[in-house]
Order: structure tokens, then sequence, then C-alpha cells
């Protein structure tokens, strides 16, 4: 961006600035558009080299801004002080992402004050803990140090510090022996602090989520939590003598300061029973003014011009063509014409070298030529044109109409140890062991075999026999997971009666294994459209695309359409949480059908989720010759038939649907893909249609948590599978708290976001007492705008309903499940769910889904019955939704729902019995050696999936050989740790999971390595 600076600033109107700014305290400017006011502060900051506080009226500017600046200046010199996720006097839910930034903010003014700080006008009057005071809970770690292990724990706990086994958020520690993990409050990344004796010999960042080392760092900060009751300063006690304060659009910033005080004032006199005064928690307007006024100002006016001398930039918005292709190389065609002598010059800011050859492959197929136009690489949000130059810059979002990715995002892990531990064993869990059947883990036990003292699984059978079970064989031990509430009969040992069940469910998982096999090789050996590669119309498609594409949905994509191009019929499923891409990438599948003269039809369970779909359909492929019709309940019986005789010849590319699709009436010209949303919500007759229906054609099936069998069938192989589990790169993880029926916390949470120009959702799946839900609400929140959403409403009233929310009309949307799929309202950011523990784990994370869906904090809220009269089963779920808090977390919920309700029904067959039986890892396992065994029996040598041999060896050595106590105290750690250990089939595994151990651990003890050695001799 250097190249743009240069070009920017040697200007009349900039050497004004510099002039006026020195002798001058007071000054406005205006004209300042786009990305061109982070070339002014930059300027300003560069020139006086102080401390520059930027005010600028609501997050999201402030964030772009954030991000504008630090491409010009050092990163390390300019912060982000977000302002805190709370209504007046509300202490809010705590935020970690928020705290850290702010915290970290904070300190790094004091340790390097010539900096640049952007806030909002709430961030600047909220008041916060003086800078001595922050100083005061502040301690440097530095390597080679020499430093009191239990001195510094202490310290840790009395500043406010957890300790825990493992971390999973901020505010954190745990303790191992010589190593100390920490994460500090204002960090991005935890710490692992290594000790030698009372020296600290590493000092290492790690990822929260694997728990391995990333990056070694020479010297680390810990900051603790202030001991003062009330903070009593403002951001201006941070600032240096000769700091300077912008305030972006002066005339908005000040109405919003007087807006927030104003209701304070309203929050405080309404609470008859609160001590507080305003001043003690914001700082006053003619406290704020006489703050101000000792550092010079610069005012940047949009409506009015000041009494003084105002700096006029005169720098206009650059022309937006909102994806359109054809537009843009119009104007340029027109811009460019050859008969003009010398054009105005037009920079193109771009990321990467790829999205320029991208751009200028597109321009030169559409113009024949490439114009000159200048590329500069870098990264702002917007661009803008300067006609006293002149010049004009331009960025991907006015080009593609491309929402940039946010940089200042903190990335902070949550609850990421509990991911980690999914399958971990507690005490009292039940376990099956291949060879001797179901017993209860007890714990773990050190015996001593022929002198030797090894660790054990000890697992109690029926009449309390009790059975340990040696290292090696560890891996003949899995977790019991069965039916929903089923409590299965401990095994006798001793008696044949483990040999007969399991004898009795291989025979009955046969047909099931043949059903497989068979669809496996009908799928293999089936001749499909062999589709063309990407066409030009499909890389402006793709390049159209608002946001960047995450690491994962461009992967996704590309299996996809290598998928389509081959001669067989694609079957893949893709999993991605809400909100992750997932329909972005079946829309580019359909494109690349209907662009080969081939028909696309995407299936939804639900009519509000077939006008969504419709509507993004439409909105996605505005600029390109397709024709999309909708066919639901939602329409009359005339317009359906209309569209359907239009399918038919042709004259419709994509159809959207619910089961009607499926109906024999419904016939294609053509069709080349079938794109199937969420297909655990369909009927058992209409996937028996679903079935005929995919035969010869193309299909993708999309889910957030697929169903068991679902998941069961791509883990087998009889369908192809693609997982997108990172989150959009703005994304926060959505704040989850159960709670029982209060009418404060409703009236708070929705207060709240309706007061930051949000919309909430409540959930309550009762038609019968939907209507008197409404009017408590009414009484709670008398101020809410409520709208009442359910599925025995007429069509058009509903459809009105939807229409009306979706245009901000209602402030509260109150539905049953009706909203559970596919509804995408990104100024909704709250949701209240009633009856919590009455729906399934799935249907929990989906209604979810339906907040956090933009770079907005968001929360929910599980009202639930008190805990004594909740089952076993919905604590567990409840247990579980609050857990995956993290961000792609829907194959995981998957995998858990399917821990606690179990495998259910494969393939259409009763087998719940045969997995209650032997459980559910068990089954799996026969079910695998029995396909393997029936393809070696019936296929074709060149169908046959090729699995390396099993070998189950046993080791007998004489010698100590466990994992210590005072090595890994927990007894759950231990398991998962020997159980992944025993499991591992390479030694290349086997020698990097050693390098765990050390890195977490510290230096392995030599009963460790002896165990080491004896699985690499297995």
């Amino acid at each position: 961006m250097l190249k743009l600076k240069s070009i920017i600033t040697p200007s009349p109107e900039f050497e004004l600035l510099r002039e006026k700014l020195f002798t001058n305290r007071i000054l406005a400017v205006k004209g300042i558009t786009g990305s061109f006011q982070s070339f002014v502060l930059n300027y300003i900051y560069e020139l006086f080299e102080n401390t520059l506080l930027v005010v600028v009226p609501d997050t999201e500017q402030a964030e772009k801004l954030t991000d504008d600046l630090q491409s010009l200046s050092l990163k390390e010199r300019v912060h982000y002080f977000p302002q805190a996720e709370t209504l007046p006097y509300d202490q809010g839910t705590f935020t970690p992402a928020i705290h850290s930034t702010r915290l970290n903010t904070l300190i790094s003014i004091l340790e390097k004050p010539a900096c640049i700080i952007v806030t909002t006008p709430v961030g600047l009057i909220q008041r916060i803990y003086p800078p001595a005071e922050i100083q005061k809970h502040l301690t440097y770690l530095k390597l080679g140090d020499a430093i009191d292990r239990e001195f510094l724990i202490e310290w840790l706990i009395e500043s406010g510090y957890e300790r825990l086994p493992a971390l999973e958020e901020i505010g954190q520690f745990s303790v191992r022996g010589g190593i100390i993990d920490i994460f500090s409050f204002e960090a991005d990344s935890p710490y692992r602090i290594e000790l030698l004796d009372d020296q600290i010999e590493s000092i290492r960042e790690f990822d929260i989520l694997s728990q391995l080392s990333t990056r070694q760092v020479e010297k680390v900060r810990i900051s603790g939590k202030s001991s003062e009751s009330f903070p009593q300063a403002t951001l201006f006690e941070f600032l240096g003598k000769g700091s300077l304060v912008y305030w972006d659009d002066w005339e908005r910033t000040r109405k919003l300061i007087r807006e927030w005080l104003d209701r304070a004032q309203q929050i405080q006199l309404e609470d008859k029973e609160s001590e507080i005064v305003i001043n003690s928690s914001y700082v006053t307007e003619p406290e704020l003014k006489k703050k101000s006024q000792l550092f010079r100002q610069v005012f940047q006016l949009h409506l009015q011009t000041s009494e003084g001398e105002v700096i006029d930039f005169k720098t206009q918005g650059a022309q937006p063509f909102q994806g359109n292709i054809k537009l843009f190389i119009k104007y340029l065609n027109k811009h460019f014409d050859r008969k003009q002598k010398k054009p105005d010059p037009i920079y193109v800011v771009f990321d990467t070298p790829t999205r320029r050859e991208r751009l200028e492959e597109i321009i030169l197929a559409e113009m024949g030529w490439l114009p000159p136009l200048r590329f500069i690489q870098g990264d702002i949000h917007s661009g803008f044109s300067w006609p006293n130059r002149p010049l004009q810059v331009l960025t991907e979002h006015e080009i593609f109409d491309r929402v940039k990715a946010r940089r200042n995002r903190r990335k902070l892990k949550v609850s990421g140890s509990i991911i980690r531990q999914l399958n971990s064993l507690k005490p009292g869990d039940y376990v099956v062991h291949i060879d001797y059947g179901i017993g209860k883990y007890i714990g773990t036990e050190r015996i001593r075999i022929a002198g030797a003292e090894k660790e054990t699984i000890k697992i109690e059978y029926d009449n309390r026999d009790i059975l340990y079970v040696n290292l090696d064989k560890l891996n003949h031990v899995q977790k019991y997971i069965s039916d929903e509430g089923f409590h299965p009969q401990l095994t006798r040992l001793g008696s044949p009666d483990w040999e007969r069940t399991k004898e009795k469910t291989k025979k009955a998982v046969e047909n099931i294994a043949r059903d497989l096999v068979n669809l496996y090789a009908t799928r293999m050996s089936s001749s499909g459209t062999s589709f063309s590669s990407d066409s030009l119309w499909q890389k402006e498609l793709e390049a159209s695309f608002i946001y960047v594409d995450t690491p994962d949905q461009s992967r996704a994509t590309r299996e996809v359409k290598e998928d389509m191009e081959r001669n067989k019929p694609m079957d893949r499923l893709l999993c991605g949480d809400v909100g992750f891409g997932k329909t972005e990438v079946a829309i580019r599948a359909a494109f690349k059908s209907i662009t080969d003269g081939k028909q696309a039809a995407f299936l939804v369970p639900t009519t509000i989720l077939a006008q969504q779909h419709f509507h993004t359909l439409r909105d996605r492929l505005k600029n390109f010759p397709v024709n999309i019709e909708v066919i639901s309940r939602f329409r009359s019986r005339a317009e359906q038939l209309k569209v359907l005789q239009r399918l038919e010849t042709g004259d419709v590319d994509i159809i959207v649907g619910t089961h009607r699709i499926l109906s024999q009436d419904v016939k294609f010209k053509d069709l080349g893909l079938l794109i199937v949303d969420e297909e655990q919500q369909f009927g058992v007759k209409h996937k028996e249609q679903l079935r005929k229906l995919k035969i010869n054609v193309d299909t993708l099936t999309l889910s957030a948590t697929p169903i068991p069998r679902t998941l069961q069938m791509a883990l087998m192989g009889a369908r192809d599978l693609s997982n997108i589990d990172t989150p959009p790169q703005n994304r926060l993880p959505i704040i989850t708290e159960i709670c029982t029926w209060n009418r404060e916390l409703i009236y708070r949470a929705i207060t709240y976001e309706i007061n930051r120009g949000g919309q909430v959702f409540f959930v309550h799946n009762r038609v019968q007492t939907i209507e008197g839900v409404a009017e408590m609400l009414k009484q709670i929140v008398p101020k809410a705008r409520i709208g009442i959403a359910h599925g025995q409403m007429r069509e058009r009233n509903l459809e009105n309903v939807m229409n009306d929310f979706y245009n901000k009309k209602y402030d509260v949307l109150l539905a049953t499940m009706i909203i559970e799929n596919g509804l995408d309202i990104p100024n909704c950011n709250t949701i209240i769910i009633n009856r919590a523990d009455q729906f399934g784990l799935a249907q929990l994370y989906q209604l979810r889904g339906r907040v956090g869906r933009s770079d907005r904090q968001a929360y929910a809220y599980l009202i639930v019955p008190p805990h004594d009269r909740l089952s076993e089963t919905s604590i567990k779920r409840l247990y579980a939704i609050e857990e995956f808090t993290d961000l792609g977390s829907g194959l995981k919920i998957a995998l858990r729902d399917l821990e606690i309700r179990g495998a259910g029904n494969m393939l259409g067959h009763q087998q719940s019995g045969y997995i209650n039986a032997v459980g559910y890892d068990l089954y799996q396992k026969i079910l695998q050696e029995s396909v393997h065994q029936i393809q070696e029996e019936t296929l074709p040598p060149e169908l046959i999936q090729k699995r390396a041999p099993q070998v189950d060896a046993a080791v007998e050595v004489d010698t100590d050989m466990y994992i210590p106590d005072d090595y890994i105290d927990s007894g759950n750690e231990k398991v998962l740790i020997y159980h992944r250990l025993l499991n591992l089939e390479s030694m290349l595994s086997i020698d990097n999971l050693a390098k765990e151990l050390r890195d977490r651990f510290g230096p392995l003890p030599e009963q460790v390595v002896k165990l080491i050695e004896m699985v690499k001799i297995k």
C-alpha cells in the first residue's frame, strides 16, 4: 500500500492539512469517503508521531477502519478498543474475545504510547480501570528467569485465574509438574511455561484445541483482574501529552453519545433500588467535552459546515458494480476508449496474485484485450474516486460486491478440551470388551504381573466379577453406546452367552452389509453425466461470491466439481455448520449443471426453506440468464401447474421445492443434478421416491447434523463425504446459557437485542398455547413488536409474517420448530428456546444456528424446568449443546447424538435390538467385517476397497510400563492417551504422540519410554 500512499499524500489538500494542524487546536475536515479516511488518519499520525484516538460511530465501521489503518501502518501500532456488549448498567455475559481485545489495547497503549486507537462512542464513554491499576496487575516472564513455582501459582489464583486440568478459555491455568499452562486475560493464545528446577527453560504458545505448542517465544506478559470495585478512568487518561482526538462523522457520533446517556439515565430512574449514579459508570457529556479539550481535535463533518475553515478533500465513493461483470466491462470500455489520449488512472487493489489473475482472465475473455489498469496488492475495505487528482481506486467490494473479511478479530477458541475428551471414559460408564462382553468401567489400577508393575483397566461384570485388561489389549475395549435411555445387562464371565450374542448379530447384519455392497457396486458401475470443465461464466459466478471462501469451502467445491466431471453418478454428503457456506457450494454445482444444458433440482424439507433458497438463488444468479422457479404450498395450484409445464419443456433451469418435487406429475426435460437439503427431515415414503430419482442423476446432500444412517453410509464408502468445519472469518461462537423461566432475564435479553438494532427468535413448540405466550411476552417487553409463525397458519398469512420479520417490521418472531431449517436473517442474533429439554440435540443445534450468522456476537438462551424435573437424557443433551459452542461443531454434535440416541435405523432395517446387545462400536465393527467379506466374495477386484491387514499381536515384557500419576494425574486423560497410543498404526504416528506428550507434560519418564517402545514392537 506504500505505492498508493505515495500517490495520494503529495497533494495541496494534504499540505493544507499539515499547515492547519500545526496552527490550530481544533480543525474540521469533510469530503472524506470510503477507505480514503485511513490515508488521512495515517498522514496525521505520521505527522505528529503521537497517540491518535479515533472515535467512529459504529462497531462495523470501527473494525473496517482498524483493518485499513493496519494495512497502512505498522500493525502493532494500531489497536481496536471495542465497546462492551451490554445495556447501560448491565454486567452482561462475559465475552472472552471482547474482554481480551479491550485489555490488550489498554496494556499496549501503556507499553508503546505513540499509537492509533480506534473505538466507538459507547466504547469511549464507558468507564475503565485507570492505568496504574492495570499496571499493578501485570507480570512478565522471560526465558532464563529464575522463578518460584509456588509463588507464581499463588499469584495466578489471587489475580483471578481458575485452575483446571486443561485450559478451555482465557483466565485459566493448569499445572503438570514443571509445566504451567496460562491463558492470560489479554492474550490471543495460551502460553506453556516449562521450568527446570526454578528456571524458565522454555516458553511456547500452544493451540487450545490440540493442546500442542505452535511456536517458541522469548517473553510473555501475564495480566490479572483488577482488585478495584468500580472502574473510574476513561480512555483519555491513557493519552499522553500532545495526543490527538479525531471524531469521525461528528454529527452522528454526538447524537449516539446523547442517546446512550439518555437511555442510561432512564434505566437508572426506572430501577428504584439502584444506588448507582450515572457518572460512576459513564462519562457525562460535560465531562467528555472537558477531557477532550485537553488535546488537539479534528472533526470530520458530513451534514454541516464549521464556523471556521473546513478542509474539503472532495473525494467520492467508487462506482459499485454489485457483481455485474457485464456492467464493469461496459464501464472499462467507455473509460479506456482508445480514442482518448490519456484516460484517468484506475487503481485496482487486490488481496492475492490469484485474485488478480482471475480478474485479468475474466476481463481478457470479455474485452479481448487488457486495458491499462494499475494493480496494487493491498488490503483496504472500500474504494474511492478523487476527481481533483484525478484518480480512482477500486477494490473487490466494488467489482464483485464482495464482503471483505475482517483481520482484527481475535480468534479465541472456547471449550476445546471438551471436544478432545468426547470419547473419554468416566467411572460407572458401560464398556464392551470384544471377547468378554458388556461390563462397567471402574477405573485404572496398577498391578504386578510377573514381577513388573503395569497399568490395567478395571471392569466389573455380572456377580461383581472383576476383569483387569492389560494395556496391549486396550483396543479391545470400547465405550458402550446404545439406544437412548437403554441400560444393558452385564455379561456373566465364563458363560457362552456373549459368543452366542455376537453370532446372532453377525447373521442379522448380513442383509444390511449386502445392501451396502450392492449400493456401492451399483454406484461404481453406473454411467452418469460427465460435465464439462469450468466455463468462463462459472469463474465469473465464483469470483462474484461476496465472501472470501474458507479453505474447507474451496476444497468441498473442488471435490463436488471433480465428481460431476466424472462419468459416474455423484452421491456426495456435504456436512457443515449452519451458515458455513454449504448453500454456496450447492449453487455452484447447480450452475455447473445448467451451463452444460442440464436442469437442477433443489429439494428442501419446509416451505419456508424453499422460499429462502429461491430468493438466495435468484439473488445469486441475477446477472446470468437463468430461469429459477419454486414449487410449494405458497403457490396456488394454477401457478404450480404452469411451473411444471415449463419444467417439462426445459424452460425452467433450477426448480426449488419441498417433497412436491417427488410427485408423479413432476417431469424434467433433462435433470442433471439433485440437491437435497437436510435429508433427515424427509419421511420413509419420500426417501423411497428419492432413491428412484437418484439412480442416474448426480446427487449432493447437504446437512449440518447428519443422522447416524446417513453418516454411517458415508463412513462405509456407500457415498462420499465432504466436511466444512472452518467458520467464516468474521463469525463468533454463540454464547449459550441454560436457565429456568425468568421474566427479568427474558426482558434483558430481548431489550438488549432491540436496543442494538437487532431482532429475536422466541421458540415455543406448542401451537395450542402460543397465543398465551405472545400475551406474556407483551407484558414482559411492552415495546417489542411481536409476530407469530407456525405450521397451522394459512400459507399466505405465514408468508406475510415471515416477509415482515425479514423486513424488520417485527422485533420478535414467536415461532414453533418451523424456523428450524435454513432461515437466514443476519439481523437476528438472539434466540430464546422455551422448554429446550423437549428438543433433540440436533434440533437444538439447528435452532441455535438461526442466530450468529453475521459478525455480531449472538446469544442463545435455553429455558428448561428446574434441574430435578429433567430426565438424565435431557441433561446430557443440554450439557452437550452448551459444551459445543465452538464454530464447526455440527459433525461432532451428530456423533454425540449417536452416543446419546444410539445408531437407530440403518438402511431402513430395525437393528436397535442388536445394537443394544453388543453396543454401537462393536456392531459397526461386525458390519464392516461383513461388508469387506461380501465385497471379496461378490465384487470384481477393481471395485474392492483396499484395506490394510489387521494384526492383533501381544507383546509380553517383564518391565514397568505405564504412565505415572505424577506425570499425568487425570485418570480420564490417561485412558485417552493409552487408547490413542495402542490404536496407532505407523511408527511416525507413535513418534508424533511421543512428541505431543513431551510438549504437553514434560520429559518422558522411563516407564512411558518403555511403554512407547512396546507399542513400536507390537
